[in-house]
């Protein structure tokens, strides 16, 4: 629950100090949670905390290495810090993981690049 909410005020980029001191809680009852270091990762990336949220976000996608949210998490933060080829790398493979995905297409056009067409 504590992660749930910490994700849930992330992705709305709101409450983020309590958020950060919830799922730090949850951390600290499973440190070895790929889910949980997204969220503690995707927290620093809304407090413009990017070389922290490379820093987690990184650790969740080796515990959870097909996760198509790691990988368009992690693609975001690389993008902020200024790295488009290995941004455009973890979208494509967020994308081949979750073809459904429309955001990512998105993020790939605004760049000038045309996304893999998707599977039927």
């Amino acid at each position: 629950i504590l992660n749930y909410l910490a994700y849930m005020w992330a992705e709305e980029n709101k409450n983020l100090e309590k958020a950060l001191a919830n799922v730090q809680k949850a951390l600290h009852f499973e440190p070895d949670s790929g889910a949980y270091a997204d969220t503690l990762g995707w927290i620093h990336f809304r407090l413009r905390e990017y070389d922290k949220a490379l820093e987690q976000i990184t650790r969740a996608d080796k515990l959870m290495p097909d996760d198509p949210t790691i990988n368009d998490h992690l693609g975001d933060v690389y993008e902020a810090l200024g790295d488009r080829k290995r941004a455009v790398s973890c979208w494509e493979k967020s994308l081949s993981l979750e073809p459904g995905n429309t955001k990512i297409p998105e993020k790939l056009k605004k760049l000038g690049i045309e996304p893999p067409p998707t599977r039927p």
